[in-house]
């Protein structure tokens, strides 16, 4: 009975959790490839940009940590679900 749920919701946590992980790390590939390309690598520390640059990186670092996480719940789910059966 509890099995279906279970292994439903644990597939929703694991797509959702890969699909966080993936967009989190695209994302932060284009920031590297534009600061390559335009140059940006000397900003001045404690500078406006350099703050806000902070802030987002660590963002970008707790949606992807999240992301991780939800995925780890999915396989535990499924895996928990195929372990026990009724």
């Amino acid at each position: 009975m509890w099995q279906r749920p279970c292994t439903l919701i644990g597939g929703l946590l694991l797509l959702v959790g890969l699909l966080g992980a993936l967009r989190a790390t695209h994302e932060e590939a284009m920031v590297v490839s534009a600061r390559v390309a335009y140059g940006q690598w000397g900003k001045h520390k404690g500078s406006g940009a350099d703050r806000q640059e902070n802030r987002w990186t660590e963002r970008q670092s707790f949606g992807f940590n999240l992301s991780l996480a939800a995925t780890a719940v999915g396989v535990a789910l499924q895996t928990f679900a195929a372990a026990f059966p009724e």
